[in-house]
């Protein structure tokens, strides 16, 4: 798939700049990317399961045991977030040893945010997340992940300004507007507008590879299992983009934690401290992202999970909903059909801010994981 190159930011009015040709780097970058995922799966050295060692699928039903599901495979969702780096956080469980794992996951939203007229985002943003991971011991794994991102104008608007008319909840005066649009404009204090995205941009685009390291703090199969990460970005293969430069990259350094609290409920928080790549559009380089996670087993094979996860504001000066925090939660469920296969689904919402995050969306993904 080639990269899809996003339109210049320009001002309400004059056409968009033509897209530029490939390039060298992205040539080299699609190379390096393609390395970086024949090592991590296939060349890195691992070693091999000790005799008598549990198989995958029976470590991962041992680790569920004894620190819980863990959270849904579910970055920041806000749609500054979503073209820039997000980061991933994960249950600090780690497989034996030459253990493979690999997902994917899909979420789409439906964005409505029209903010003191500094913003106004309006469209359906759909993000597939595939992941692929290595054990390369114990307390030691790789992966590499390369987010995919669908814009569309959507199909949904009419049926929510039915359901906000029904129920007379406020709309933010959704109903005053075009329906089904891809619209993405910035105003400044000079009431100068930038327009970073509009229907013309409907289409998909892949964003940067994120390649990742966990590392065990504590022993393997720790009761409160502790795993440190260190991600780093691949911008060489990341489509043009009217937010973030292809320079640099971006990373992130992160800990997690995980424990059974009390029978059948479990619990998982992670933290990280995230640095982005500059660009066009004026916009934090540091944030911090927390994730709060509770999993109930229902059944040996079924489990209940909600999150929270929150970051520090996307924007600065904006005089907008974008200087304050995020946070979004995400409902659903887990399955697991014991012999390695993982199944979840939920929704998303917006949770106390909600000018500078989704209104709305559904979450699915699937895990495997086999030696």
């Amino acid at each position: 798939m080639r990269p899809r190159r996003w339109a210049e930011p320009q001002p309400a009015s004059p056409a968009p700049a033509p897209a530029l040709p490939a390039t060298r780097r992205t040539k080299l970058g699609l190379a390096l990317v393609v390395a970086v995922l024949v090592a991590v799966l296939v060349a890195l050295p691992a070693a091999r399961p000790a005799a008598g060692a549990p198989d995958a699928a029976a470590a991962w039903a041992e680790a569920r045991a004894r620190s819980g599901w863990g959270p849904f495979l579910l970055p920041a969702q806000g749609p500054y977030q979503q073209m820039r780096f997000a980061y991933l956080h994960e249950s600090p469980e780690l497989l034996p040893a030459g253990t493979v794992q690999a997902a994917v996951a899909l979420t789409g939203n439906n964005i409505w945010a029209r903010d003191r007229g500094a913003h106004l985002v309006d469209g359906e943003w759909w993000r597939a997340v595939p992941l692929a991971r290595r054990a390369l011991t114990d307390r030691l794994d790789a992966s590499f992940q390369w987010p995919l991102l669908y814009l569309t104008p959507g199909f949904a608007d009419r049926s929510i300004e039915d359901y906000h008319r029904l129920t007379d909840l406020p709309n933010d005066s959704r109903q005053d507007h075009p329906r089904n649009r891809l619209r993405f404009e910035r105003t400044g204090a000079d009431g100068t507008t930038t327009v970073l995205l509009g229907d013309s941009d409907e289409g998909l685009s892949a964003r940067a590879p994120v390649v990742a390291l966990r590392l065990g703090l504590s022993a393997p199969g720790a009761r409160i299992p502790v795993t440190a990460k260190l991600a780093v970005s691949l911008p060489e293969l990341e489509a043009e983009s009217p937010v973030v430069a292809r320079t640099y990259r971006d990373w992130a350094l992160g800990l997690a934690a995980a424990a059974r609290l009390w029978g059948p409920l479990a619990g998982t928080v992670s933290g990280a401290y995230v640095r982005t790549r500059p660009g066009p559009a004026d916009l934090a380089r540091a944030q911090w992202s927390g994730l709060v996670s509770l999993d109930l087993t229902v059944w040996d094979t079924l489990a209940v999970v909600g999150q929270l996860v929150a970051e520090t504001p996307v924007g600065r000066r904006s005089d907008s909903g974008f200087d304050n925090p995020t946070y979004e939660v995400a409902l659903g469920g887990k399955w697991d059909n014991g012999a390695g296969l993982r199944v979840e689904a939920g929704f998303t919402e917006n949770f106390i801010n909600h000018d500078n995050t989704i209104d709305v969306g559904l979450h699915a993904g699937v895990a495997l994981v086999f030696p």
